[in-house]
C-alpha cells in the first residue's frame, strides 16, 4: 500500500510521467530480450544465476532458477513461472493501452507478450493474458486489425518454424497442453490436494472461516493455498475476504475513470483476477517478488495521471 499512496499523491507534471511510461517500456522490452536469450540459449540461466549459491540448503528455491529453468523461460526477474508471466501481461496490456498507439504497434506489443508469456510455462499466466487480451478486443475499438495482425503473425511463426525452435518449446508447448485437459487433477499440479486441505483445516475449525489463522499465519495450516480468495480467507476469515473483495472492486473503479492508463490497467487486472484462482496473483508471497509493489505503483501512477482520454482506434488512442 505505500507504493500505491507514495505514486498517487505524486506531483508529476505529464512530461515526467510520460518519461516514468517510456521506462515501463524499456522494462517490458529488457524482460523479452533477455527472456528470448534464455529460448534461444544464447543467455543461459544457468549463466545469469552463476553468483548464486546452487547449495539447495543455503539458496532455497533459487536452485531452481539455475537448473529447473533449463525447460521454460524464466527471463531475468526469479525463479517462478507466475512472475514473469504475470510481469509481461501487466507490462505488454498497459503498453498496449498507450496513446498514439497504431494498430500494428499494439499487435507487436501483445504478441510478443503472448510468446513470452507462452513460452514461460505457466498455464495460469496464459490463462490471465488471453482473457485480459480478449477483454482488450472487446473494450478497443482497434481489436480487428489487432487481431489479424496477432493471427497473422502466429501462422506466419507457425509455417516458418525451424525444427529447432519446436524441440526448444517443447517442455513450454507440454505445459500449457495441460490446459485441455482441466478435468483432470493432475492438470493443476497438486492444487487440488491443496484445496482440500484448505477446506478441511475450515471443517474442524469453524472459527477460522470467520476470523482466519492471521496475516501471514497460512504456513501454520500447510503449504500456501494457491487460491487468492482461499489464501486472503485462510488468514484474514470472510469479514477479511469481503473487504478485500469491496477493495478490489472500489479499485477496479477507480481505474476505469483513470483514462487511458488506468483503462489498460484495469484490463490486466481482470485477466490476472481470473488466474488468480490457481494463484496467489495479489497477495504478497516470495515466488513473485516485487510483482505486487509494482501493480500499486503502477495504480498509484495512474490516479495521479489526470488522464480523461479513452481508447481510440487507429493512432489516436
Amino acid at each position: 500500500m505505500p507504493f500505491f499512496f507514495c505514486f498517487s499523491r505524486l506531483a508529476a507534471s505529464q512530461r515526467a510521467i510520460a518519461l516514468m511510461l517510456r521506462v515501463i517500456a524499456g522494462v517490458w522490452a529488457f524482460i523479452a530480450a533477455v527472456a528470448l536469450a534464455n529460448f534461444f540459449g544464447w543467455l543461459p540461466s544457468v549463466r545469469l544465476a552463476s553468483h548464486l549459491l546452487h547449495d539447495a540448503g543455503s539458496a532455497g528455491p533459487w536452485t531452481k532458477y539455475a537448473f529447473v529453468s533449463r525447460d521454460v523461460v524464466l527471463g531475468p526477474l526469479g525463479y517462478n513461472q507466475m512472475y514473469i508471466a504475470n510481469q509481461m501481461t501487466l507490462l505488454g496490456v498497459l503498453l498496449a493501452f498507450g496513446k498514439r498507439r497504431t494498430a500494428l504497434v499494439r499487435s507487436v506489443i501483445l504478441f510478443l507478450t503472448f510468446i513470452i508469456v507462452f513460452l514461460s510455462g505457466s498455464r495460469a499466466g496464459l490463462v490471465a493474458f488471453l482473457c485480459a487480451l480478449v477483454m482488450a478486443l472487446v473494450a478497443a475499438r482497434w481489436r480487428v486489425l489487432l487481431l489479424l495482425g496477432m493471427a497473422g503473425a502466429l501462422l506466419l511463426i507457425l509455417s516458418a518454424a525451424p525444427p529447432r525452435w519446436v524441440d526448444l518449446a517443447e517442455p513450454a508447448i507440454e505445459r500449457q497442453g495441460a490446459l485441455a485437459r482441466l478435468e483432470e487433477a493432475g492438470s493443476y499440479s497438486g492444487r487440488v490436494e491443496i484445496w482440500e486441505e484448505k477446506l478441511s483445516y475450515l471443517r474442524q475449525d469453524p472459527s477460522v472461516l470467520l476470523f482466519g489463522v492471521g496475516w501471514g499465519g497460512i504456513g501454520t495450516t500447510g503449504d500456501n493455498a494457491h487460491m487468492l480468495p482461499l489464501q486472503v480467507l485462510m488468514e484474514t476469515g470472510l469479514f477479511g475476504l469481503l473487504f478485500f473483495l469491496f477493495l478490489f472492486r472500489a479499485l477496479l473503479r477507480a481505474l476505469g475513470r483513470s483514462g487511458v492508463m488506468g483503462q489498460g490497467i484495469a484490463v490486466a487486472t481482470l485477466g490476472l483476477f481470473v488466474a488468480s484462482l490457481t494463484q496467489e496473483t495479489f497477495y504478497p508471497v516470495p515466488a513473485t517478488g516485487s510483482f505486487l509493489g509494482l501493480y500499486l505503483a503502477l495504480c498509484g501512477l495512474s490516479a495521479a495521471r489526470k488522464d480523461d482520454e479513452t481508447v481510440r482506434s487507429g493512432g489516436s488512442a
